[in-house]
């Protein structure tokens, strides 16, 4: 008698080798429906696979229920080739005299079968992936990272490289960028302050991205070398919005405001950007505040807003120019003019669907890569709250 259960030891397809033992089976609730677990059943060929994770031969008295004794089970987990979790199991099952330890080989190697068919059902999207993740995980001893649409993979060094949280925003990078560029060679500031660095392919299938392969390190970079040995400061939070990418940009907007340093954040209408720059900036500096410049007040009278901006005032003051995008050309020539080349302390926002003058991105450093400018240099002026 064979039959196959799901994750959970709930039998989904037994196959009766005649009908007196599919009687049997009927009598000991061994059917289609019924559950199988170890902690209800005690030890059998299908709970205790899912216990060990591994294959099993149970004969006879090694059987927990008594009613169970007669019989021998040989069971072994059944994985998902992409994700390695174990989705089933298959068992065998016959009298205990009729029991022989070839039945341990048979259902191994039918397990290993079943997986082979499901590695072979996946779509084309999928399978390209899985290839190219082998591929790479093959050939070198460093952490290799799989993204597709709905799958991750992840060799073991990359499952101990970095903390779950990290390894979450990772992800939310690769699925940005996989669909923007065939290739990358990112540095990138996770919320940890881990830094590290991502040379990853984009992965087409069929005319359409199946995912991105990469090789992920932590990054060695002399700039950096005194932070890592010392203590950082730490970095304002926020609690308005939970996901990785929201935290990647609070992190990476903490730091500019927490060092005095000009930041310009991009996203769409309405995600958040001026209260992300506000709250951030109150909590670095107690009771300062934000102050908003329109882009209507700013395209009247540029000369005007940069003597405003910069006037010495209260320190607790960031003015933030919001949707620089906006802006004419004009307008933003002037403002710079006004400037003299001086770099206030400003923030800005701006829509990541429409450019922004080249010549004002200057007044804005970070060393977080910019979303909207992915195809430029490793160091970008600018950066984008993930939507």
């Amino acid at each position: 008698m064979r039959a196959l259960t799901d994750a959970r030891a709930r039998l989904l397809v037994r196959a009766d080798t005649d009908s007196s033992i599919g009687r049997v089976a009927d009598r000991l609730y061994f059917a289609q429906g019924f559950g199988y677990a170890e902690g209800s059943v005690g030890t059998n060929g299908v709970g205790t696979v899912l216990e060990f994770g591994d294959s099993v031969h149970i004969v006879g008295a090694e059987h927990f229920v008594e009613s169970l004794q007669h019989y021998a089970c040989a069971g072994a987990p059944v994985h998902d080739p992409f994700t390695g979790r174990i989705e089933g199991v298959l068992d065998i099952s016959c009298r205990s005299e009729n029991s022989s330890p070839v039945m341990h080989s048979l259902v191994r190697s039918g397990a290993a079968s079943i997986e082979d068919n499901l590695l072979a059902d996946r779509n084309q999207q999928q399978q390209a992936l899985f290839d190219l993740y082998s591929r790479t995980d093959a050939r070198t001893r460093q952490a290799v990272l799989a993204v597709g649409q709905r799958t991750v993979m992840t060799n073991a060094p990359m499952q101990t490289l970095l903390d779950p949280g990290d390894l979450a925003t990772l992800q939310d990078h690769v699925r940005f960028v996989m669909v923007r560029r065939p290739e990358v060679d990112d540095r990138l500031d996770l919320p940890s302050g881990t830094r590290v660095r991502l040379r990853g392919t984009t992965v087409f299938a069929g005319g359409a991205v199946a995912g991105m392969v990469g090789v992920v390190s932590v990054h060695d970079d002399p700039r950096h070398s005194r932070a890592r040995h010392t203590r950082r400061a730490p970095v304002p939070q926020v609690t308005a919005g939970g996901s990785p990418g929201w935290r990647a940009a609070a992190a990476t907007v903490g730091r500019a405001v927490q060092n005095g340093e000009p930041v310009l954040v991009i996203g769409e209408p309405g995600t958040g950007r001026f209260t992300l720059l506000s709250q951030l900036y109150r909590q670095a500096h107690g009771s300062g505040r934000a102050v908003a410049i329109e882009p209507e007040q700013l395209e009247a009278a540029p000369a005007d807003v940069a003597v405003q901006i910069l006037r010495p005032g209260p320190p607790e003051v960031l003015p933030v120019l919001r949707d620089v995008d906006r802006l004419s050309a004009a307008a933003v020539a002037e403002f710079l003019d006004a400037l003299g080349g001086d770099a206030p302390l400003v923030a800005a926002t701006a829509t990541e669907s429409a450019p922004v003058h080249d010549a004002l991105l200057p007044l804005f450093h970070t060393s977080r890569r910019c979303r909207r400018c992915a195809t430029a240099p490793t160091t970008c002026p600018a950066w984008s709250t993930p939507c």
